[in-house]
C-alpha cells in the first residue's frame, strides 16, 4: 500500500520560528512498506526506516527511538496508544496511526 503523496506533502511541511521551511522527519516501523519510504524520502522527506537501522526492534524501543530523534512515527500497528495511554510510555512528537 502506497501513501496518497499529495496528502503528505502538504501535511510534512511546516515552517521553524526563523520563518524557515522544513520537512518533517518520520520514523517508518517496519511494518511499511519499502516502497512507501521510498515515495517519502524522493519527495525529499527525512525518513528513518526501523527495518533498515534495527529490525526487530521491540515497541517500547521503537517508541525511545522516535522521542529521540523528534520524528513521527508512522505505523499500522495500534500497540503504541496502549504504551503510551495506558503504560505512561513518554510519546514521540506524533503517531499516524494507518489503518487497511
Amino acid at each position: 500500500m502506497l501513501f496518497p503523496p499529495l496528502a503528505l506533502e502538504y501535511s510534512a511541511i511546516h515552517r521553524n520560528a526563523g520563518n524557515a521551511i522544513e520537512m518533517t522527519r518520520f520514523l517508518a516501523n517496519e511494518n511499511i512498506p519499502p516502497p512507501s519510504i521510498g515515495l517519502l524520502r524522493a519527495a525529499g522527506h527525512d525518513v528513518a526506516a526501523v527495518a533498515e537501522m534495527a529490525a526487530g526492534l521491540a515497541d517500547p524501543a521503537v517508541l525511545d527511538l522516535a522521542r529521540r530523534g523528534n520524528r513521527i512515527l508512522l505505523t499500522y500497528n495500534r500497540d503504541y496508544g496502549d504504551l503510551i495511554f495506558h503504560h505512561s510510555h513518554p510519546a514521540p512528537t506524533g503517531i499516524v496511526y494507518f489503518r487497511f
